[in-house]
């Protein structure tokens, strides 16, 4: 409740005509963002004895803000971006914080759990395919229960029901085909591990003939009589 007028210095009349008070200032839920991103950036290389990375765990939570706050803007709940009365995160600003806090996250791409989605083996590909799919589906869906909803196309309890449904059947499609790029991935390790060791076989005999060869050669060059030879 104490103005010191910091916030008034650069576009002081700009911001003063505004119903907030005190005028200028972030909202809580971009402070608190700001805030662990800096502490994130702080602990970046810091571990616990268990190999827990503080700084993984608050830039989700940066994360998990900046993205509330942009649903808010997509459905129109006020809720999700302000609190109260108080000014809430614009929306450039909470795409803004969310880009941010994803670069911190992934500023270390071979630690914690950012590891399982860039890896190369197949539990990353199938975790890259899943991430898209649970982000865009459930918002995606939840849109067209909105939009129906407002043109009266549904009512409150078909909607969610079908929304509910549509939800399952999407993720069980997706993690179905998920399950068979994995498959196919298996299968092609398997057929290139083969392809190694028939490959690893035929070198080998190869060095075994070259082998005979080479002691032949040598038991040549040293018999001196036709018998011997």
């Amino acid at each position: 409740g104490i103005g010191l007028g910091i916030d008034l210095l650069l576009f002081g009349s700009a911001v003063g005509p505004t119903p907030w008070l005190p005028p200028g200032r972030p909202a809580i839920n971009s402070a608190i963002v700001m805030i662990v991103d800096g502490a994130a950036l702080l602990l970046i290389d810091a571990e616990t004895r268990r190999g827990r990375r503080a700084s993984e765990a608050l830039s989700t939570l940066g994360v998990f803000i900046a993205f509330t706050a942009i649903v808010g803007y997509m459905y129109n709940v006020r809720g999700l971006y302000s609190f109260g009365s108080f000014t809430g995160m614009a929306l450039l600003t909470a795409l803004t914080l969310g880009v941010l806090s994803l670069g911190i996250l992934f500023a270390r791409p071979h630690e914690g759990a950012v590891s399982l989605i860039t890896s190369a083996d197949p539990s990353g590909a199938m975790v890259r395919r899943l991430i898209p799919a649970a982000l865009i589906v459930p918002v995606g869906l939840g849109a067209l229960w909105l939009l129906a909803r407002d043109a009266d196309l549904v009512t409150h309890e078909s909607g969610v029901s079908a929304f509910v449904g549509a939800v399952v059947v999407t993720f069980l499609l997706i993690v179905v085909r998920t399950g068979a790029v994995v498959r196919n991935t298996n299968a092609e390790r398997d057929e290139l591990l083969m392809n190694a060791e028939a490959a690893r076989a035929v070198a080998e005999r190869a060095a075994d003939k070259t082998e005979r060869l080479r002691r032949t050669a040598e038991a040549l060059s040293t018999a001196l009589t036709p018998m011997a030879v």
